[in-house]
C-alpha cells in the first residue's frame, strides 16, 4: 500500500502546477474513488485541517499519508509529493532562466498561469462537491465568498465566525 501511495503521489507531484492545491482533484480521485483508502468526508476533513493550520497547504498530503499508513505513510507521502517535483522545478527553472530566447521565457509563464488557475479551481469544486450540500452550508459558503470579495474582514475572522456557527449547533 505504501509503495502504491508513493508512486501515485510522485506522478501527481510532477503535474502540480500551482502547488499542492492543484494536485487535489486527482489525489481525491486516487485515494477516495480508485484505492478506497478513505471516504470523501475524510478527505474534506483533512483538507479543512490543512487549510486551517499555519504553514503550507502541503499538509494535506501528509495527512492523507497518515490516514493510509500512520507515521510511515505520512513520511512516504510527504517525500513523494515534494522531492521529485522540487528537483523537476529546479531543473526546469535552470533551463528556462538560462535560455537565451526571451520569447521562450514569456511563453512558459503565459502557459503556466492558466494551468495553475484551472487546477486550483478544479480542486475547489471537487472539495465543495464532497461536503454536505445542505442549504445552510451553501448559505455560509456564498456569504463567505461575498464577504471576502466585498469587505476587508480578515480571513481569520471568517474562520472564527464559521467556528462559532459550528459550536452553536447550527450545522
Amino acid at each position: 500500500m505504501l509503495l502504491t501511495l508513493f508512486f501515485r503521489l510522485v506522478l501527481l507531484s510532477m503535474l502540480a502546477f500551482g502547488g499542492a492545491q492543484s494536485m487535489l482533484p486527482e489525489m481525491y480521485r486516487v485515494v477516495v474513488e480508485v484505492e478506497h483508502w478513505m471516504t470523501g468526508q475524510n478527505f474534506a476533513d483533512y483538507f479543512a485541517i490543512a487549510q486551517a493550520s499555519p504553514g503550507p497547504n502541503m499538509l494535506i498530503v501528509t495527512l492523507v499519508g497518515w490516514h493510509v499508513g500512520q507515521w510511515p505513510g505520512a513520511v512516504v507521502a510527504t517525500i513523494a509529493a515534494t522531492v521529485p517535483s522540487s528537483i523537476l522545478a529546479l531543473i526546469a527553472y535552470k533551463k528556462i532562466y538560462n535560455h537565451k530566447n526571451l520569447n521562450v521565457k514569456r511563453w512558459v509563464q503565459y502557459v503556466s498561469a492558466p494551468i495553475s488557475v484551472g487546477l486550483v479551481v478544479a480542486s475547489t469544486a471537487n472539495i465543495a462537491m464532497t461536503l454536505s450540500q445542505s442549504w445552510r452550508m451553501l448559505a455560509v459558503s456564498a456569504t463567505t465568498v461575498w464577504l471576502v470579495q466585498n469587505t476587508k474582514i480578515h480571513p481569520l475572522g471568517l474562520i472564527l465566525m464559521a467556528g462559532l456557527l459550528g459550536v452553536t449547533g447550527i450545522f
